[in-house]
């Protein structure tokens, strides 16, 4: 379910770093985060949430570490977010 909307990913120019965040053990994504990663030549990293925080939630919870790099422009792609636009046109308008 999340491959297709990071696999839009790629349209991004200059991305830098895709983050998944979600409450199931690293194990269970560990083989694809690798795969998808080698696959777009972008860092993926799986965070783990002690518990389901909801969108802003978990976002909220990793602030310090997602924004460590001092992102030009950070954006969040719920999982569950459908659209007619494409993906790398949402990030030209809004950055």
């Amino acid at each position: 379910m999340v491959h297709h909307p990071i696999s839009a990913c790629r349209r991004i120019p200059n991305l830098a770093q895709i983050y998944l965040i979600g409450f199931y053990k690293e194990r269970e994504f560990a083989l694809y985060v690798s795969s998808i990663s080698n696959e777009l030549r972008i860092p993926v990293r799986y965070l783990r949430e002690d518990k389901p925080h909801g969108s802003a939630g978990e976002l909220y919870s990793f602030r310090d570490y997602t924004m460590e790099d001092s992102p030009v422009c950070p954006c969040a792609l719920a999982q569950f977010s459908v659209s007619t636009v494409k993906l790398d046109q949402v990030f030209w308008f809004n950055c």
